[in-house]
């Protein structure tokens, strides 16, 4: 995957959690394979009936997967980089 297309993922992973009602810029740096295919299975709270109090927990809880997913992935890059610089 090219940096470019993997932008470009980003940025729509990004616009799929704004639209479904959490954060884009948890999502955006979340982006990967994994976290969309777990985007796919959060609901959509923008479309929800539910209370606002659940939507406001739901959103919670969907928008800390993302932050974990964005920390692995941080962790991830800092080691892929340090490891390829020793090489």
């Amino acid at each position: 995957m090219t940096a470019l297309t993997g932008i470009a993922f980003c940025f729509f992973v990004a616009w799929q959690a704004y639209n479904k009602g959490y954060n884009p810029v948890f999502w955006f740096l979340a982006a990967g394979p994994i976290g969309y295919f777990i985007l796919l299975f959060l609901p959509d709270l923008k479309k929800s009936q539910l209370p606002v109090e659940e939507i406001i927990k739901k959103r919670k809880v969907g928008n800390g997967i993302a932050l974990v997913f964005t920390m692995v992935m941080v962790v991830l890059i800092i080691l892929l980089t340090a490891g390829s610089s020793h090489g």
